[in-house]
């Protein structure tokens, strides 16, 4: 499983944001694609929709703060959508920090945005808040 950089978010959903519109029907949107990454502190979606808590990142993309890790649990924000609140998501949530965890560590956790699937992104370091 290949690790990608919080910075290559927008791009991400830049890329959704179109596959949205490819498996569209008569102009109306069929799946709707927010994806999102797991740190060691949150869990965090991109959206297209700007509300009071989430902050502009570019190209008409916004961070969704969706869920904090605190107490050896994921915790619920009160924007949180209930897909995201449930005992079962939370469980595989932190099974995913889990194994995210154990990436870090492992000397082959190779860290890339999957090159020339997503346009604007690239690099393969560490970012410093993964580490943390």
């Amino acid at each position: 499983d290949r690790l990608i950089r919080p910075d290559s978010l927008p791009d991400v959903k830049l890329w959704t944001n179109s596959l949205e519109r490819r498996l569209s029907a008569d102009g109306r949107r069929s799946v709707n694609i927010d994806p999102g990454y797991i740190a060691r502190a949150h869990l965090l979606l991109a959206t297209g929709k700007g509300y009071s808590h989430r902050p502009y990142l570019r190209d008409g993309i916004y961070a969704d703060l969706t869920l904090i890790y605190r107490n050896k649990a994921f915790q619920s924000l009160p924007w949180t959508y209930p897909d995201y609140a449930g005992g079962e998501m939370i469980g595989t949530l932190t099974r995913i920090r889990d194994k995210y965890g154990l990436q870090l560590k492992g000397k082959s956790a190779e860290v890339s945005p999957a090159p020339g699937d997503l346009p604007g992104s690239g690099g393969n370091m560490l970012n410093e808040e993964m580490i943390q």
